[in-house]
């Protein structure tokens, strides 16, 4: 890639996404040279190693922050594409039945009353939704993809 000038004359804001940067053992000084030698560059990096790149995040200067990014749970990836919004406090509940610390409660029964906000919700999904979401809706990208490359994903009844 080129910019057609070197990165000290840079005059605008130029963004670099960069994935698997924990590949280079360097990185750290590497992307501080390039904040020494600009204020106008700015690095979003990403990689599978996360755990690398928050520890060696605080480069000289200070100048890196790490911000988790977690996928999306499938009731916010319903949300954001179609609008349909979860009921209000069934998530607790369903966590709260199956995961009270009381082995003495009744949990199959919790969750039996549960039965009909569960099915209310799951009313208003399209069935194709689920094995789309299990393969891309995670990723914020998934929102403006066509279903259709969800192809080939075996059906799940629920």
């Amino acid at each position: 890639m080129t910019l057609g000038t070197s990165y000290e004359r840079i005059s605008r804001n130029t963004f670099f996404l960069i994935d698997e940067i924990q590949r280079d053992p360097h990185w750290p000084r590497v992307l501080k040279t390039f904040f020494d030698r600009s204020d106008k560059l700015m690095f979003l990096c990403s990689g599978s190693s996360a755990l690398n790149l928050q520890g060696n995040a605080d480069v000289v200067g200070r100048r890196a922050s790490v911000e988790p990014l977690y996928p999306l749970s499938f009731t916010e990836f319903e949300l954001l594409k179609n609008k349909i919004l979860p009921i209000n406090g069934l998530k607790e509940s369903v966590c709260s039945a199956l995961y009270s610390s009381d082995p003495t409660e009744d949990k199959f029964g919790q969750l039996k009353e549960l039965e009909p906000s569960v099915a209310q919700y799951w009313s208003q999904i399209d069935r194709l939704d689920w094995p789309y979401y299990l393969r891309f809706g995670g990723f914020p990208f998934a929102l403006t993809r066509d279903r259709s490359s969800a192809r080939g994903l075996v059906y799940m009844r629920l």
